[in-house]
């Protein structure tokens, strides 16, 4: 699958940075919204624990995201843009 934040530029990887941090911004206000949305819809009040559910989940999508970008090597990447 490809990266959605790395290219190759040069023959050297590049991680996009400006829109990473973009999608983490976007991710955790998305998932805050939604999990005291639910919470509020259940409750009928909103709560502080269900904000850290739900910067606990964006932490996890962001972190693996940010994990696959600095860690994806070349050879992957070559493979992945030839075989498409």
């Amino acid at each position: 699958m490809k990266p959605y934040f790395v290219s190759i530029e040069e023959g050297r990887r590049v991680v996009h940075w400006p829109r990473l941090m973009s999608f983490a911004a976007a991710v955790f206000v998305a998932t805050a919204l939604v999990v005291e949305g639910l919470w509020y819809l259940a409750v009928h009040s909103l709560s502080t624990g269900a904000l850290v559910v739900a910067v606990v989940i964006a932490a996890m999508i962001v972190i693996r995201a940010v994990a696959r970008a600095v860690s994806y090597q070349e050879e992957e990447l070559e493979m992945t843009i030839g075989s498409g």
